[in-house]
């Protein structure tokens, strides 16, 4: 990512196995919030940089001068928008930004809480880790020598709070969905998406199979994240009026069955140490739920469970 100036390719993958690919930056992982605290972690080598530095190199020692800079010449605050995969993201950008802008100006700390809007949006895609192979394919599709390429599912749901004291771009125009009830959606997700991924993962493997299509195109694995679904996901959300979960449920299955994105079962089962305790948190549980046993899957050897 260094090499690259931390620019990388986006290509995407339709099922019918066509793609298109750009050239993005950014990711989730740069936010600097201690895990354990909640805090912004001021004492990072590399923010303890920027703040001895003349110019900022950290995402947020550029907002923080930009923001002082807009206030300075008199400007309106503008929003900062958090597209990042991660729940409550513009929460979580507001907590990075005012932490780092009080270890610069505690007036200005006290104006960018009190005035710069942080919009929480929910970003619902899947982008598995790919091996050297992909890798070699995506670069030919794109021209360009990425060691770091990405590559995601054509399905993508992008829900805003439509926060923007001084206005917006119409994103509404090419599908972006401007709401006030983005938790709901990123519960939708987590509890249908995320965790029917991690719960395929374990029987799946036990069964032989390496990548999440091949899984999920065996009638007893599908079987079992359905029923996990039916009975174990869909009783716990609070649905928006205008939102089918049934259509939901089914977009979870093609996605899950795409062949022309492999994403391996290792990824998600691996991922489930990190993502299971955060489901069964206090922020997940709903205290009048029940818990139904989830579907059974027997064992196979062969890549196969029907006939287990």
């Amino acid at each position: 990512m260094v090499a690259q100036d931390n620019y990388f390719t986006v290509t995407e993958y339709d099922p019918d196995g066509t793609s298109q690919s750009r050239i993005l930056t950014v990711s989730e992982g740069g936010y600097d919030i201690d895990e354990t605290t909640g805090e912004f972690r001021i004492d990072a080598p590399h923010i303890a940089a920027d703040l001895q530095g003349e110019h900022p190199r950290t995402t947020w020692g550029t907002l923080v001068a930009a923001l002082r800079a807009s206030r300075s010449v008199g400007h309106e605050p503008f929003a900062i928008l958090s597209c990042d995969n991660l729940r409550s993201n513009g929460d979580t950008a507001r907590r990075s930004t005012v932490g780092f802008a009080e270890a610069v100006d505690l007036e200005l700390a006290a104006w960018i809480s009190g005035n710069v809007a942080f919009p929480n949006s929910k970003v619902d895609r899947i982008a598995p880790v790919i091996d050297d192979q992909v890798r070699v394919t995506v670069n030919e599709l794109t021209g360009v020598n990425d060691a770091v390429p990405v590559v995601v599912e054509s399905f993508k749901q992008w829900v805003v709070e439509d926060e923007f004291p001084t206005g917006r771009p119409a994103w509404e125009v090419v599908g972006v969905q401007l709401r006030p009830d983005v938790a709901a959606f990123e519960s939708i997700k987590g509890r249908m998406l995320n965790a029917s991924h991690v719960i395929m993962s374990y029987p799946s493997l036990i069964c032989g199979f390496e990548f999440v299509n091949d899984a999920a195109h065996d009638d007893l694995i599908r079987r079992f994240i359905l029923g996990f679904m039916d009975r174990d996901a869909i009783p716990l959300i609070t649905t928006p009026s205008d939102v089918s979960l049934t259509d939901y449920r089914r977009s979870v299955l093609e996605r899950f069955s795409n062949v022309a994105l492999p994403d391996t079962l290792h990824r998600s089962a691996t991922d489930g140490t990190s993502k299971i305790p955060i489901f069964r948190g206090p922020q997940w549980s709903s205290p009048s739920s029940s818990e139904p046993a989830a579907a059974s899957v027997g064992r196979s050897t062969s890549g196969d469970c029907s006939g287990a």
